[in-house]
């Protein structure tokens, strides 16, 4: 079935032995399902994704070898499957974005804030405070990433405030050693 629509040019055979559609025929086909159909197939894809990463040793405390490819190689994957959970189940984009963070600070932070961001919004006040420290991290690390200690370290200190209020002390003083980095950076090593 596959080769056949290699073939006629409805897919396309990439590297690594993945397959892929051109953006208009994916399009259209995508407006052939129902919604019923479509949410369907972007929660399998999701259920794909977080067991795909839940192994691939790309959060800050994986143990084992980190697989960066395989970020790499699911990257449009992913930035669907964030779009759809950002509408469908903020928690768990805030999930898929932990188990994926040392692709996204960096590899593309700018894109990491927007997610970071909109997931953030989309699951309201009354978000977990751990979870909302684990994404507040992930934005602070962005920042850092491209240079500016600066705007990263307000990002760990409401993190650290977050962590100390749920007892999560290792954490927090986790935080607190970048926010004392980000702080000779700055050259306050007085602070630091």
């Amino acid at each position: 079935l596959m080769q056949s629509l290699v073939d006629k040019s409805l897919v396309r055979r990439w590297e690594f032995d993945r397959f892929g559609m051109l953006e208009t025929i994916r399009e259209f086909a995508a407006e052939q399902l129902s919604h019923e159909e479509h949410d369907a197939l972007l929660r399998r894809l999701f259920a794909y994704l977080l067991e795909l990463f839940e192994a691939a040793n790309l959060s800050v405390h994986a143990v084992g070898a980190s697989r960066i490819e395989l970020a790499q190689e699911e990257r449009a994957n992913v930035d669907i499957a964030l779009a759809w959970a950002t509408a469908a189940d903020p928690l768990a984009g805030l999930r898929l974005l932990e188990l994926q963070e040392m692709y996204w600070f960096t590899n593309d932070p700018v894109r990491a804030r927007e997610h970071v961001d909109a997931l953030l919004v989309a699951a309201g006040a009354d978000l977990n405070p751990a979870r909302r420290a684990r994404a507040l991290r992930l934005r602070g690390a962005t920042w850092e990433f491209v240079g500016r200690s600066d705007l990263a370290e307000p990002e760990y200190a409401r993190a650290v405030e977050l962590l100390e209020s749920v007892g999560d002390e290792a954490e927090a003083r986790h935080l607190m050693l970048r926010i004392a980095n980000d702080a000779a950076d700055q050259g306050d090593v007085e602070r630091a």
